[in-house]
């Protein structure tokens, strides 16, 4: 165990967030801060303290995690600066640049973004993750401002599987769940998960395995939810980990308030990024989910996507809406919804949601994780024109399910017996989506959804592990975007490139 030091997404324009995580220790250690080899004084936002308290049952002097979160201020967008951290006696180095306030024509960069979802490290290939990021890093274009690395990461989910193994039940005491998933989370952001958060500014968002599957509700394979208090429990212990290692941090001065004053409380409360002419919107769909299905996306943060939907139309910006889980999905059945889980049509809040994103006035992306393979739609209205393309990356290390696997990989091997091999015997192939999604109440709402075409003409399903790039360059008035998906396995190696959209934007 020993110390760890990430950048993450910032809270604002032109700053630059430092997360400090130090591991086995009994005790905060003193840190020391330097930019650009002079000292520094950076905002704390978190200051570096123990992930469990007395009250978790971490004992006082026992050995555990410590994380802090650390913000600069008033930095030049673009730039790239040497940050050094020294935790007690050791001294972590690194580059980091600072989030452009604009996208950037093609010769000096672009804008560029890493995607990811759904890691489940036991059964991750360090030499193959290795392998597939250092493809993705070499693809991205020489940047303005100096480097060669995307502009910022995407974790939309299921970065630790706090659930598993499938069949263990665990002990359902705080003290013992809560200190489990502080390893867990240890494990992940000190082992095969830290080449994805070190390669530029990362934001994650939770899906339902930082609880358990289908969380909040009773799983059928998870021996704890079966009662509201294994569940108030496991729901406790895991936001514990997750809002000190994963969160994103939000500065209240900034935070989106609706028409009427509703403000998002800091769980809640969305980030939001923006980088001329893209605003992102990333929104916690997981953690407060309503039980009864009333919602997904508590009601503060619905009135903070109203408020963030009409600064896109104000400022003519392209919106970027992430959650965990796809809005261009089908409801899940009533047995499938209580055996697997429960998708975003199935609560009360889906079509408020979408109504809301379809007053965007211009393109818009959706980003998602979440189901296991990849995927690339586009939304069009009833003029055929494009409006909204959503993609889909997922995952990036395959979980088992127990039986079933093991079924796909015999089937396998009888398939290879007559020359038939599948390089991704227990990866499922891609859903295509419903026909039709209604973005609004009217008849013309109704948005007709296609898969759409790769550069090779092939439909953008794409099946196994796998990394994406999502980039953009604004030339000439013209925003362009493109997503791009890297292999993560030992022998395929070629990328998959979709165009998504270009448009003109003044």
């Amino acid at each position: 165990m020993g110390t760890v030091v990430y950048t993450r997404a910032p809270t604002g324009p032109g700053r630059l967030q430092v997360f400090v995580g130090d591991f086995g220790v009994r005790a905060a250690r003193p840190l020391a801060f330097t930019l650009d080899g002079r000292p520094a004084s950076p905002t704390v936002l978190r200051p570096l303290t123990s992930v469990r308290g007395p009250q978790h049952g971490a004992a006082a002097h026992a050995a555990r995690a410590f994380v802090g979160v650390y913000e600069f201020r008033e930095l030049t967008p673009g730039q790239l600066y040497r940050v050094a951290v020294r935790v007690g006696d050791e001294e972590r180095r690194f580059d980091s640049r600072v989030l452009p306030d604009r996208v950037a024509p093609d010769a000096d960069g672009g804008f560029d973004v890493l995607l990811s979802s759904c890691f489940y490290r036991n059964e991750s290939s360090q030499g193959d993750l290795e392998r597939a990021l250092r493809q993705l890093v070499a693809s991205v274009r020489p940047k303005r401002g100096g480097g060669r690395t995307p502009d910022l990461s995407l974790l939309m989910g299921d970065q630790v599987y706090l659930d598993l193994p499938t069949l263990k039940n665990f002990p359902d005491e705080l003290p013992w769940l809560a200190a489990h998933f502080e390893e867990n989370y240890r494990q992940n952001w000190e082992g095969l998960l830290a080449g994805v958060l070190r390669v530029a500014p990362s934001a994650c968002l939770p899906d339902d395995h930082e609880y358990w599957n289908n969380a909040p509700h009773a799983s059928p394979v998870i021996g704890n939810s079966h009662s509201a208090g294994g569940r108030r429990r496991w729901h406790d212990a895991a936001a514990l980990s997750y809002e000190a290692f994963a969160q994103p941090q939000v500065d209240p001065s900034l935070a989106l308030t609706a028409a009427n004053g509703a403000r998002a409380d800091a769980v809640d409360q969305p980030l939001v990024i923006d980088v001329h002419p893209l605003s992102f919107f990333l929104a916690d769909g997981r953690s407060r989910r309503d039980e009864g299905r009333t919602y997904a996306f508590t009601p503060a943060c619905r009135a903070a996507l109203r408020a963030w939907v009409d600064g896109l139309n104000a400022k003519g910006r392209v919106g970027v809406f992430v959650s965990g889980q796809s809005l261009l999905c089908r409801p899940a059945s009533q047995n499938g919804g209580k055996l697997a889980d429960w998708e975003m049509p199935n609560y009360g809040d889906y079509a408020e949601v979408l109504a809301t994103l379809g007053r965007a006035q211009k393109r818009m992306l959706w980003l998602t994780g979440d189901v296991h393979w990849g995927r690339v739609c586009t939304l069009s209205n009833r003029f055929n024109e494009p409006r909204v393309n959503e993609v889909v990356v997922s995952p990036l290390s395959l979980v088992s399910t127990v039986g079933l696997d093991q079924a796909k990989i015999a089937w396998s091997w009888l398939k290879g017996v007559v020359g038939r091999d599948d390089p991704w015997p227990r990866h499922a192939k891609a859903e295509n989506p419903p026909a039709e999604l209604r973005l609004g109440a009217d008849a013309s709402a109704r948005h007709r959804a296609s898969v759409a075409p790769r550069a090779d003409g092939k439909p953008a399903q794409i099946i196994g592990n796998q990394l994406g790039l999502l980039s953009f360059d604004w030339t000439r008035g013209l925003l362009r975007a493109t997503v791009t998906y890297f292999p993560v396995h030992p022998k395929i190696t070629a990328p998959v490139r979709v165009p998504l959209f270009t448009t003109s934007i003044a």
